[in-house]
């Protein structure tokens, strides 16, 4: 758990096309949950990884939504729907203050989709392994 008040994050906003740092404050037990859900306007997290210490925070309905617009982070291979947080996390799970790296790259590199660009959400239904398909 983070003694910090605040954690400085990266806001990845599609709609404004734009990468700005953000100061999301803690609550009581450390965590940036509640600002994070504010600050992306959502009510439902997913946990992106984008390396062994850097982390996308995003809407888990965002693909659902009308009015969504789509970001291309350089680390990743897919668009990602909405506004996204980019932040660092310790070997504990920590989250932490984004680094001047991470962020530089952000702003060097994420592309913005047009508008009317979209991903259809896909489920595939993948059964597990039967005894026989494991040997």
């Amino acid at each position: 758990m983070s003694d910090k008040k605040n954690i400085k994050v990266a806001l990845v906003d599609p709609f404004e096309q734009r990468v700005v740092y953000q100061t999301i404050p803690t609550d009581s037990h450390g965590s940036i949950l509640g600002g994070v859900k504010l600050l992306i306007d959502c009510s439902l997290i997913d946990i992106v990884t984008l390396s062994d210490k850097h982390m996308a925070i995003v809407d888990d309905n965002g693909l659902y939504r009308e009015d969504t617009r789509y970001s291309l982070l350089p680390m990743y291979p897919q668009p990602l729907a909405g506004n996204v947080v980019v932040c660092n996390y310790d070997e504990e799970g920590n989250t932490t203050d984004i680094d001047s790296d991470m962020y530089d790259e952000l702003v060097s590199y994420t592309k913005f989709m047009h508008e009317g660009f979209s991903v259809e959400p896909r489920f595939e239904f993948m059964p597990l392994p039967t005894g026989k398909e494991i040997n």
